[in-house]
């Protein structure tokens, strides 16, 4: 299992955003995909959507802009998330 602390470590290396896709309202049959990504858009690892508003409510990640037509969102590292990484363990 991946710990927290994994994937801070993952969102914080350069490059890397998060990529929200959410489900059309109109299927619930689809949860919201939260990916991890390389700058390049290649290297997705999914993130529980449980661990992404837990980093959110850490102020771990801010979003990039607005979400797109095809109701995706991009999510960034804050320099908090780069504090709690770099931090004594």
């Amino acid at each position: 299992m991946v710990s927290s602390a994994d994937y801070l470590e993952i969102i914080t290396r350069p490059g890397r955003y998060v990529l929200v896709e959410k489900a059309a309202s109109d299927d619930r049959l689809k949860d919201d995909v939260i990916m991890i990504k390389d700058a390049d858009g290649s290297d997705g690892v999914e993130m529980p959507s449980a661990m992404f508003d837990h980093f959110r409510a850490k102020a771990f990640l801010r979003q990039d802009g607005e979400e797109d037509d095809q109701r995706r969102s991009v999510f960034l590292a804050t320099e908090n998330a780069y504090a709690a990484q770099s931090a004594p363990k």
